[in-house]
């Protein structure tokens, strides 16, 4: 599985770099490898929450939709630790097509499985998705009270890098 976490940070580079058909090509074949072998669940939503992110960023929302679909995510469906990176990607693409009560429900889920493990780096991306939502539903103190809240978890953990991502939707709090 070496190569195929290569081919993923490869994808990455690729895509900062802004070689966007170079990114999507190594995701792929990564997910090519993945397919044929039998590998570790974690890995396995880890490529596809690149693969969401890429293509939420890109805002390729028919093709993120036909990735939840091939993977059978839902909004009801159960989250726990294996699957939970696909579905903060998950709940992005919903606040990104103004789905905010589906997008509400997944980041509560989250939320409590996050909070439970005390895991800074996931609660730190979950507050931020919290901040679009409540920007999202014109709630702007809210919004800026997770955002704040994110970037003190962040200043801690010298987590800067998280914000970078996902300036366009944070970026005028």
């Amino acid at each position: 599985m070496l190569k195929a976490t290569v081919l993923m940070v490869y994808s990455m580079v690729l895509y900062v770099r802004g070689d966007i058909s170079g990114s999507e090509k190594k995701i792929n074949e990564a997910e090519d490898i993945i397919k044929q072998n039998d590998v570790s669940p974690y890995f396995t939503y880890y490529l596809v929450a690149w693969k969401l992110a890429r293509l939420v960023k890109l805002k390729q929302y028919v093709q993120a939709n036909n990735i939840i679909r091939d993977y059978d995510l839902a909004v009801g469906n159960e989250i726990s630790h294996v699957n939970e990176t696909v579905y903060m990607v998950y709940a992005r693409l919903l606040l990104a097509e103004s789905k905010l009560t589906e997008a509400e429900s997944v980041l509560s889920k989250l939320y409590a499985i996050i909070n439970q493990g005390k895991r800074t780096e996931r609660m730190i991306d979950l507050k931020i998705s919290y901040a679009i939502l409540y920007k999202m539903q014109r709630n702007h103190q809210k919004a800026i009270t997770d955002l704040i809240e994110a970037m003190e978890l962040a200043e801690g953990e010298n987590l800067i890098s998280v914000f970078i991502f996902c300036m366009d939707e944070v970026g005028d709090l």
